[in-house]
């Protein structure tokens, strides 16, 4: 009696398809962990709002005009992500218009000579700095929409 045997499914020659599949199925899962990777890193400037400090301070400075400046440590700060939602808030856009205020947005380490300069501890920290320099007040955290406009804007302190 003769039987016949077929070789083990592992050296059997799979379907050229299946490995198309398969290398296709692998790059997109590749493509998404990158691009997922690169988004959590590279947070987008809010529009209107400067990159640079020591710009913004100067030009405030020329200009006689109050800054507003959010110092954060990563884009992914849980409180750095609600505070640029306030910040772009119909009514509180229209608050700093009105208020003829420049902004800028920075993210500084902790070795940066501006965090000393500005007495950074915690991120995110909202400062309002006048064309002199010198800190009007500071918020640490989160700020809500209307204590935006009606505390922080208006220089008066936290609490």
């Amino acid at each position: 009696m003769t039987t016949e045997s077929s070789p083990p499914a592992e050296s059997r020659p799979k379907p050229p398809a299946d490995r198309w599949i398969k290398l296709g199925f692998a790059a997109v899962a590749i493509f998404i962990v990158g691009w997922l990777i690169l988004h959590q890193h590279m947070e987008s400037s809010l529009p209107g709002w400067s990159n640079d400090l020591p710009a913004a301070l100067a030009q405030a400075r020329l200009e006689n005009r109050t800054l507003v400046a959010v110092v954060y440590d990563s884009p992914q700060n849980h409180d750095y992500k609600k505070l640029r939602v306030i910040l772009t808030k119909k009514g509180n856009v229209e608050a700093m218009d009105d208020a003829n205020v420049l902004r800028v947005q920075t993210s500084l380490g902790r070795r940066d000579p501006l965090i000393a300069t500005y007495e950074i501890e915690i991120y995110p920290t909202t400062l309002l700095i006048g064309p002199d320099g010198k800190v009007i007040t500071r918020w640490t955290g989160y700020i809500g929409e209307t204590v935006f406009r009606s505390r922080f804007l208006k220089g008066k302190s936290k609490y």
